[in-house]
C-alpha cells in the first residue's frame, strides 16, 4: 500500500493504524519505505527480510522498521520505529524547505488568538502548502472560494470567514489559479502538527508579529522567503544573527535595506539594497541560506504581495497526465492523483 503527501511521522501513524476496517486483509505493518522526492510511503507486512524482498541503499529513500510488537508502546520519546537512513553519498537535493523547520520558523510566529503588539505580517513560501496530520478533521480548515490573496490574508488576520463568522487562523494555503483560500488553525512543524509539501500551484503563508516597533509596515505585509538563495553584490552591512527573526529585524531597522540574506551556518545576516527584479544579482546557495524580501521597503505601487500570483505563474508549465483511478488514500479519504514530468516531480491530488 502506498500513501502520498505525508511526512515520516504521519507514515508511522498510518503503519500503526494499518489494521483498520479499510485494510481487512493487511497484516500488521512491520516496516515502511519513505520516498522524500514524492513525499510518500509504502507499507509492508514484513521487515524486509522476507523473500523475495531485498533491502539495498537507495538515494532519497529511508526504511523504517517496527522494533516493538503491538501493545508495547515505547512512549512519546521512544517511538517503536527505527529509521535506517540510506548512506548514499550523493544526496538528492530533495525537500529544500527542510531548512524551514529549523531556521525560518524561528520567526515571532503568532498563535491563533494571541495579541500582536506591533503589526501582523505574513511570510510566504511559494510552491508549498501545509497538510494535516492523520488525526485531523475536515472542520480544521475553512475554505473560501473566489477571493484574492489579499482578501484571504485580511480574513485570516481578522480571524473571520467571508460571512463574518469567528474562527482561529494561524496559517493559509492559497491557490492563485483557483482563487481558493484555505485558512488553518494549525502551524507547520515544529510549532504545530502540520507538514509542508511542495505544490507549485500553491503558496503557504504563516501569520506572525513583526519583530520590531521601530518601523511601521502596512497591516498584512508580505515577506517572501527564498530557501538556498543568496545575492552576489556588495552588502550594505553585515550583522551577527542566528535566526530569521533577528535578520529580519536588522533589515527593517536599516532605511535602505530591501533584501536580507541569512547564512545560518556562520550566523551572518547580510543587508542589501537589491530588488529581486534584477535576477542577475541572485544565485543558488548551500543549505543553511535563506533570502528575505523586505515587503515594508516596497512602494505602494509595487507592493510585494501583488507579485505573488506573478511569481507562481512564472513556474514551468508542463502537461499533466490523466487522473488516476480512486485507488489512493489521503487523510482518511479516497483520492485520485495526476503527475507531470518536471524536475521537482509535480503531483496533484483530488478527492474522489
Amino acid at each position: 500500500m502506498e500513501l502520498f503527501y505525508l511526512s515520516p511521522s504521519q507514515c508511522i501513524d498510518h503503519c500503526i493504524l494499518a489494521l483498520s476496517t479499510n485494510l481487512p486483509n493487511f497484516e500488521t505493518c512491520q516496516s515502511f519505505v519513505y520516498d522524500h522526492r514524492r513525499h510518500s510511503c509504502k507499507l509492508f507486512s514484513h521487515d524486509g527480510f522476507k523473500p523475495p524482498a531485498i533491502v539495498h541503499p537507495a538515494n532519497g529513500y529511508d526504511l523504517y522498521r517496527r522494533i516493538l510488537s503491538a501493545n508495547n508502546c515505547g512512549g512519546y520519546y521512544n517511538l517503536n520505529f527505527l529509521c535506517i537512513v540510506s548512506q548514499w553519498k550523493n544526496k538528492l537535493p530533495v525537500l529544500k524547505n527542510l531548512f524551514l523547520f529549523s531556521v525560518i520558523f524561528e520567526l515571532s510566529y503568532l498563535e491563533a488568538g494571541d495579541q500582536c503588539k506591533t503589526s501582523i505580517a505574513y511570510y510566504v513560501v511559494i510552491g508549498n502548502e501545509i497538510i494535516f496530520p492523520i488525526s485531523s478533521a475536515e472542520t480544521d480548515v475553512r475554505t473560501i472560494n473566489g477571493v484574492k490573496h489579499t482578501e484571504c490574508f485580511k480574513l485570516c488576520t481578522a480571524n473571520k470567514d467571508s460571512d463574518g463568522e469567528q474562527l482561529k487562523c494561524s496559517s493559509v494555503n492559497y491557490f492563485p489559479k483557483e482563487k481558493k483560500c484555505e485558512m488553518h488553525e494549525i502551524l507547520a512543524e515544529p510549532h504545530g502538527p502540520g507538514s509542508l509539501v511542495e505544490n507549485d500551484q500553491a503558496i503557504y503563508a504563516e501569520k506572525f508579529c513583526l519583530p520590531t516597533q521601530s518601523v511601521i509596515c502596512e497591516e498584512n505585509e508580505v515577506f517572501i522567503l527564498h530557501v538556498q538563495k543568496k545575492i552576489v553584490k556588495n552588502e550594505l552591512r553585515i550583522k551577527q544573527s542566528n535566526s530569521i527573526t533577528n535578520c529580519l529585524r536588522h533589515c527593517l531597522e536599516h532605511r535602505f535595506c530591501q533584501t536580507a540574506v541569512l547564512d545560518s551556518v556562520h550566523h551572518r545576516c547580510m543587508l542589501y539594497d537589491v530588488k529581486l527584479k534584477n535576477n542577475d544579482d541572485v544565485t543558488d546557495a548551500d543549505s543553511g541560506w535563506v533570502l528575505i524580501e523586505n515587503g515594508c521597503s516596497v512602494k505602494k505601487n509595487q507592493k510585494l504581495s501583488l507579485n505573488l500570483e506573478k511569481k507562481i505563474k512564472q513556474s514551468a508549465e508542463t502537461e499533466w497526465t490523466e487522473w488516476s483511478n480512486c485507488q489512493f488514500k489521503l487523510r482518511g479519504r479516497m483520492v485520485k492523483v495526476r503527475t507531470r514530468d518536471c524536475p521537482d516531480g509535480g503531483m496533484q491530488v483530488q478527492r474522489c
